[in-house]
């Protein structure tokens, strides 16, 4: 049972990651026929992200998959290094 709850949750996540790059590359492919401000004000989406999308889609050489959102979890993190004084205490 908790295998096949949990293939549905991928298969949910990948589902959501097809829709997001397919809505991309139509306002990508909307801004080169229309331009990339008058693309943004009817997508609903501001012109930078446009841009962006622009510059990914095409260095990537026309890839769907490179329109996919990126994870914007740190992969490290710093910890607080302590005094020495602090420690005597």
């Amino acid at each position: 049972m908790c295998i096949i709850k949990t293939n549905v949750i991928r298969r949910r996540i990948i589902l959501k990651l097809l829709q997001e790059m397919r809505y991309r590359l139509s306002v990508v492919k909307c801004a080169k026929r229309y331009g990339v401000r008058r693309a943004a004000a009817k997508c609903h989406t501001s012109p930078a992200s446009i841009y962006r999308w622009i510059k990914i889609y095409e260095g990537n050489g026309g890839d769907i998959s490179s329109l996919a959102s990126k994870s914007r979890r740190p992969l490290s993190h710093q910890t607080p290094i302590q005094s020495r004084d602090h420690e005597a205490n």
